[in-house]
């Protein structure tokens, strides 16, 4: 029989992930042992075409077992919330009754408590800095352990996932539970071999400081408009140190002395390349407000 964490594991992409989270969560106390267990996988046996465990709905043409047939419908209705979405999984050394409380809402669009030590949140992306400043706040210095931070996506034939949640257990006691640590993947396939954003230092973070990272790029959208982030983002990919130095005094024309400021204060000009890439992408992480 498969357990609550075996569905969630068996889901292809987000949109099955967050259809799977929306059925526990309607359903918290649902007993799985009544799905009636399928046949010999054959040509003609009867056995779900998706999860290949539990036999079909007893009616013509139907190829799938309740569960997944339900999954499979509703992940139709969630697929656009899903491409927002990001996962996180938590390991730490207590698990706090407000998060064990926590309901489906508009924002945290899915709670699930694996045992005293591991969950898992499914939001939307934008919510992250106040999910983790609430964190914080609500647990302080006591909480600690690691947070896996990954996109709900996945573009791999070969890999669901199901397989990257698998992965982000795999790595989560290599670092001692010491202090909340937070890990941002900006990429699913991140998770197979981190070793590389390990050493360019654009991997683990203080959850404290990758707050503040957070803070730094909703600064950064208020000081600069999307045009602008755009063309510093070029010059910044340069690989002509003259050519840098000759439109960057044209850039620093364009911009307001607020920008000239942050700019200089960040010392935006002495990151890496992986730096930039990174910062940038963590744009799709917070909320801007669009004017009317």
């Amino acid at each position: 029989m498969l357990s609550k964490f075996d569905w969630l594991r068996r889901c292809r992409d987000g949109s099955e992930f967050l259809a799977t989270l929306h059925f526990f969560s309607e359903h918290p106390k649902i007993d799985l042992s009544t799905l009636e267990i399928g046949g010999p996988l054959s040509a003609i046996g009867p056995l779900c075409r998706r999860c290949k465990v539990y036999a079909p709905i007893q009616q013509p043409y139907h190829r799938y077992c309740k569960l997944c047939e339900h999954i499979l419908k509703r992940r139709i209705k969630v697929m656009r919330r899903a491409q927002s979405a990001i996962i996180i999984w938590g390991y730490v050394n207590q698990i706090s009754k407000r998060l064990r409380e926590s309901k489906p809402t508009k924002l945290i669009y899915g709670t699930y408590i694996h045992d005293d030590q591991h969950f898992l949140v499914m939001m939307h992306r934008q919510y992250l800095k106040e999910w983790l400043q609430e964190l914080v706040i609500y647990s302080g210095l006591e909480l600690k352990g690691l947070l896996q931070i990954l996109p709900s996506l996945s573009e791999f034939r070969t890999m669901n996932i199901g397989d990257f949640l698998c992965w982000a257990i795999h790595h989560e006691a290599a670092l001692p539970m010491d202090q909340l640590r937070v890990r941002f993947f900006t990429h699913p396939i991140q998770l197979i071999n981190p070793k590389k954003r390990e050493k360019e230092g654009l991997l683990t973070f203080h959850v404290s400081d990758f707050i503040n990272m957070l803070e730094m790029v909703e600064v950064f959208r208020v000081y600069l408009p999307p045009q602008q982030q755009q063309d510093l983002l070029a010059l910044l990919n340069l690989d002509d140190p003259k050519e840098e130095q000759f439109y960057w005094g044209r850039f620093l024309g364009q911009i307001s002395q607020a920008a000239k400021d942050m700019l200089d204060a960040w010392q935006v000009r002495q990151w890496t390349k992986a730096q930039t890439r990174f910062f940038y992408h963590l744009i799709n992480y917070v909320y801007f407000p669009r004017s009317n």
